[in-house]
Formats: C-alpha cells, sequence, structure tokens
C-alpha cells in the first residue's frame, strides 16, 4: 500500500511539472489510483510486491554472503568449501525464478539486479572451475599516488 502511495504522489508532482493538458489527465489517474487502495485486491497485490521484494531482498544478502567468501578464502575445485558455495549458488538461482514481479517495473529491475549479482558469482567460480585458481583481483587497500611532474624544461 505505501508502495501505491508513492506512485500516486509521484504522479502528482509530475502532473504539476508536465504541461496543462497531462495535468488533468494524470491528477484523474491518481485520483482512480488512492480510491482503489482501499480495494482488497490491491491489498493483496500491494502485499504480494512486498513479499516479492522481501524475498529478492533474502536472495541478495545471501549472494552478497557467497561473493565475499569466494572473494576472501581460498577455494580448491575439490574443497568441501567450493562445492558447498556452488551448491548455495544454484539453489538461490532456482529461488529467483520463484519471485513474481507482478508486472511491476521495479520488481523486476530489483530482480535483474540480484541476477546479475549471482552470476558475478558464478564467473568466479568457473574461472576457479576452469583454472584451478581464483582470478587476480586488484589491490586496492590503497588509492593510487598521483605521479609527480617534473617541472622544468
Amino acid at each position: 500500500k505505501q508502495w501505491y502511495q508513492r506512485r500516486v504522489r509521484g504522479m502528482r508532482m509530475e502532473a504539476e511539472e508536465s504541461s496543462p493538458e497531462n495535468d488533468e489527465e494524470t491528477v484523474k489517474l491518481a485520483d482512480q489510483i488512492e480510491k482503489s487502495l482501499n480495494d482488497e485486491e490491491t491489498v493483496r497485490l500491494a502485499e504480494e510486491i512486498e513479499k516479492s521484494l522481501n524475498e529478492l531482498a533474502r536472495i541478495l544478502e545471501g549472494i552478497v554472503e557467497l561473493d565475499h567468501t569466494v572473494k576472501t578464502t581460498y577455494l580448491a575445485v575439490d574443497s568441501r568449501e567450493f562445492r558447498r558455495v556452488d551448491e548455495q549458488l544454484t539453489q538461490f538461482l532456482l529461488q529467483l525464478d520463484t519471485v513474481e514481479s507482478h508486472g511491476v517495473e521495479e520488481v523486476r529491475q530489483y530482480r535483474k539486479d540480484v541476477v546479475l549479482k549471482a552470476q558475478g558469482v558464478g564467473r568466479i567460480l568457473d574461472h576457479i572451475r576452469e583454472n584451478r585458481y581464483p582470478p587476480i583481483q586488484p589491490y586496492t587497500a590503497q588509492p593510487e599516488r598521483p605521479v609527480s611532474k617534473r617541472r622544468g624544461r
């Protein structure tokens, strides 16, 4: 419901900034959406959207943990830890397939971002599987010092 309320406020703000002929149409549409907020189906949809967003957040948290493990732990291909990380990543990808977007662009984009993060972890695991060592991570502990230019000449 809060998500829809934010959308209605956004539509009203767009109407104020746009041309006069679009103002009336946008305000009417915002009024219709606001009236439907108490509709049972709309409330149910809002609850399902919130459930999808919470599920995506939970999956993303797990993928971020796997990403941290892959980047900070030496993983040998035949190690138990490598198999655990690989299996968990597969489980997260399967769970992502079950998350519904309900036709909401923000949910679809969030899901896409989580999938891209998971694919990044998968690429690192594939690199380890093919080369038997993790990819070289750039050393970023200290910022690069600027090269001083000599004056003169």
